[in-house]
């Protein structure tokens, strides 16, 4: 996986509360500023890419909504964004919303994050998408970047550590794997046997690449690669570090 250098985030239950359920303002949830200025701080660009389908139904205006997206950005750094007001079933009088164009921009459709690509700079292979729907899922793998859930991507560092320790286990027991750093930063990698490194900027990023290193090494397997040592013990000081 490439550097991210532009992480996508969905809006309502993933940087802030969803209003219309909440029956509440829109406010930003807890963790979320300190999480973003880090990754300003450390070079990324960042995005929203959000569902506002209630505009099909009268519930709220264009303007409204994009002015509600325009607070969120400039309290969390947002360098874009881009929103989508179609709806498959609009109400009566408000057709022009569910037509296949409006549509196509529409999460699951990956239109919304292709535009936000094009606006960065940036190639699939440099993007992450933060959210918490499955149409925020599907609509990164229709647009080919990588998908990480809000639960996880914001969750506690301690509970990250866990996490990375327990996909370390698994990758010592399977595929020979050396050993784990995390830095104070939380910055890290997990070296291979014979494979290099797994690196990551962030605890958020670790689960995530080094679960796709481990598809990765599974096609290997699966193709015939006998190279993994059956004998290598990954607890064993390494002479040339």
């Amino acid at each position: 996986m490439d550097e991210i250098k532009l992480y996508i985030f969905d809006l309502d239950g993933t940087l802030t509360n969803v209003p219309f359920r909440d029956k509440a303002a829109r406010m930003i949830i807890a963790g979320r500023k300190e999480k973003l200025a880090e990754l300003k701080a450390n070079g990324a660009q960042l995005a929203i890419a959000t569902n506002q389908g209630g505009v099909a139904f009268g519930y709220i205006s264009e303007e409204v909504a994009h002015a509600e997206v325009k607070v969120v950005m400039a309290s969390l750094g947002i360098d874009f964004y881009q929103i989508c007001f179609a709806h498959p079933t609009p109400k009566w009088g408000y057709e022009q919303y569910g037509t296949p164009e409006m549509l196509a921009r529409r999460k699951p459709a990956p239109g919304m994050l292709l535009e936000l690509m094009e606006q960065a700079g940036v190639e699939a292979g440099e993007c992450l998408m933060i959210g918490d729907m499955e149409e925020d899922k599907k609509a990164a793998e229709a647009a080919g970047i990588s998908f990480i859930w809000a639960k996880d991507f914001f969750a506690d560092p301690g509970d990250l550590v866990a996490q990375i320790y327990d996909l370390f286990r698994q990758a010592v027991e399977h595929f020979k794997a050396r050993y784990v750093s995390i830095f104070d930063d939380g910055s890290g990698y997990l070296a291979w046997d014979g494979w290099g490194k797994t690196q990551w900027d962030f605890l958020a990023e670790a689960p995530l690449l080094i679960s796709q290193e481990f598809q990765r090494l599974e096609a290997e397997k699966a193709r015939g690669d006998t190279s993994i040592s059956d004998d290598f013990d990954p607890f064993l000081e390494d002479d040339e570090d």
